[in-house]
């Protein structure tokens, strides 16, 4: 299981992990397999709303093949990344295979704290970082609801 940081969470209709370089997807895809589970939290940005920022937002699973944005995100989705100005960032992906989104209001420092650092946490958010045994095993625990992902192709 791996943490990355979002600035929001909506796999619902991005349907994806992505990168803004494809040397991030590449990564991914060597150390990822296909079910591998990513704990995603709120990055500690302006971009993220203050009240997820450092929080877990919830669980995706993800498979460990290659797309780009536009083959899983909604076109909601797409126009929203475009007016906001950020319709070249987080292009290359993985598709979410399935996704949850947690319940309590859990800090990623009480989660993960080995692996997650502060003053790392741009690192932890652009590359992503694997938990320890310990770390997946309290992620684990975290109350989640399953919601279903939409499919851009068939909806």
């Amino acid at each position: 299981m791996w943490i990355r940081a979002f600035y929001d969470f909506n796999p619902e209709e991005a349907g994806y992990v992505g990168w803004t370089n494809e040397s991030g997807q590449v990564r991914a895809l060597r150390e990822l397999n296909d079910g591998d589970l990513m704990l995603i939290y709120g990055a500690s940005s302006a971009q993220t709303k203050k009240h997820m920022r450092s929080h877990v937002l919830g669980f995706v699973e993800i498979e460990a093949r290659p797309i780009r944005d536009f083959e899983k995100a909604s076109e909601a989705s797409q126009l929203e990344k475009k007016n906001s100005g950020e319709a070249n960032l987080w292009t290359y992906a993985l598709p979410i295979h399935r996704a949850w989104r947690a319940l309590d209001k859990l800090s990623i420092e009480r989660i993960a704290p080995v692996t997650y650092n502060r003053a790392a946490g741009q690192g932890i958010g652009v590359w992503g970082q694997p938990l320890t045994p310990d770390e997946i095993a309290t992620a684990l625990k975290i109350k989640v609801t399953e919601f279903a992902l939409k499919n851009p192709l068939t909806d």
